[in-house]
């Protein structure tokens, strides 16, 4: 698009060129056919579309002109587009002269520019001019040309404007009512409403697509609640299935003498409960408890009374407390594996997390840290009376002892230094 397009007769071209020159210094693009018009083009066609792309159709006023059917042929295009029509008057045609212009050019106010030393004072009217409803006039020329490409390619729907320019073109057609020389074309008109009727289409569907879609989700909602309770009541017949079969193991098991095995498979039997609850379970984990019992090894110490027993972490050793020692068993054969002996009563022990050291503490006032492996002593924590407890604490790094000495006492696992 460009600002202006000058009509003029071949026989001014000396004023128009000093016209043109004055309007590119103040920065407007200028549509002049010596420079914008390739020489295989079709000559019409490209003057018509100089027109349409102008904001402003300037018409150089002189005897010539007036009698050129060419410029008359070129008012009157301008004229059917409603562009805004700038007459300049170079040289003051006859009366005559005037009644053989076109009648939209005796519709505007002339402006009169002399080309002598009074050019840059009536050039200064003339820019005020162009200035006038600048915007409502681009608004115009933009909406113009897009208009007569819609036309051109048979109002191909892909043409049609869409979200902000569809609404400042409406805004335009409003504003028009209050610019009695620039109306907007029948064309301009029928390209905003054909606009407007392709975006309510698409919304439409774009509305019925999302009714459509909310109706699918819907239906595809209750097969997935379907399938999932269908799911749910599989999966249930498959736990109660799995839990009968259990408990009849669990019953051989306890016939054949196994009782610990048909113990075990009672209580995996009832792992869903209470999910799934069914008579046999009950009954195969009561007769386990109530069958008879099932000794697996003996842990026997010859000093007294056993007053503590721990497993390891893997079930693969026992700790036991008795007299003034902790022995370590062997779970599987009941072998003893290690002796850690204290100097009085042995009141407990522990593992640590992953059972590679041992705590025991004892009467004769300290506990202490052991290999487990090699019956092995690492750390010895004194206190000044019996120790009544210790623990593991901040994953195995720190250890804490209590005493009738009356301290709590926390220790270093690694030095056995007091904190």
């Amino acid at each position: 698009m460009v600002d202006v397009f000058i009509s003029y007769s071949r026989r001014d071209e000396d004023f128009v060129r000093r016209l043109h020159d004055a309007l590119a210094n103040v920065k407007r693009d200028v549509w002049v056919d010596w420079e914008d018009i390739p020489l295989t083009a079709d000559w019409w066609r490209e003057i018509q579309t100089g027109i349409e792309a102008a904001d402003t159709f300037m018409f150089v006023i002189s005897p010539d002109s007036a009698r050129s059917e060419v410029c008359y042929n070129e008012v009157d295009y301008a004229s059917k587009n409603n562009k805004r029509i700038v007459p300049v008057v170079y040289r003051s045609p006859s009366r005559e002269e005037q009644q053989k212009m076109h009648p939209a050019v005796n519709r505007h106010n002339w402006v009169f520019i002399h080309d002598d030393d009074r050019f840059e004072g009536d050039f200064k009217s003339l820019i005020a001019a162009l200035d006038t409803n600048l915007a409502y006039v681009r608004d115009h020329t933009r909406l113009l040309v897009r208009a007569k490409e819609w036309e051109q390619r048979d109002r191909d729907d892909s043409l049609v404007l869409r979200g902000r320019d569809l609404q400042e073109a409406e805004n335009m057609l409003v504003r028009s009512s209050h610019i009695e020389s620039l109306k907007p074309t029948d064309l301009q008109t029928e390209y905003v409403f054909a606009s407007r009727r392709a975006a309510n289409r698409r919304q439409s569907a774009t509305l019925g697509s999302v009714i459509l879609g909310l109706i699918v989700a819907i239906g595809l909602a209750v097969v997935a609640f379907l399938s999932f309770r269908q799911a749910e009541a599989n999966l249930l017949l498959s736990q109660q299935t799995q839990s009968l079969f259990l408990a009849d193991l669990s019953q051989q098991e306890q016939e054949a003498g196994h009782y610990r095995v048909a113990l075990l498979l009672a209580l995996e039997s009832l792992k869903n409960f209470p999910t799934v609850v069914n008579g046999e379970s009950n009954r195969a984990l009561l007769d386990s408890l109530t069958g008879p019992a099932h000794k697996l090894i003996a842990l026997h110490h010859d000093v007294g009374p056993v007053s503590g027993v721990r497993w390891n972490q893997d079930e693969t050793r026992i700790l036991t407390v008795a007299g003034n020692d902790v022995l370590i068993w062997d779970a599987n054969g009941g072998d003893v594996l290690l002796t850690l002996h204290h100097d009085e009563a042995a009141r407990g022990g522990l593992w640590n997390q992953d059972s590679s050291r041992l705590l025991t503490w004892s009467a004769d006032g300290t506990a202490r840290l052991w290999d487990p492996f090699i019956e092995n002593e690492l750390l010895r924590l004194p206190h000044d009376g019996p120790v009544n407890g210790a623990m593991w604490i901040e994953n195995g790094t720190r250890i804490l002892t209590w005493s009738d000495d009356g301290f709590v006492r926390i220790w270093d696992g690694t030095s056995a230094a007091p904190l």
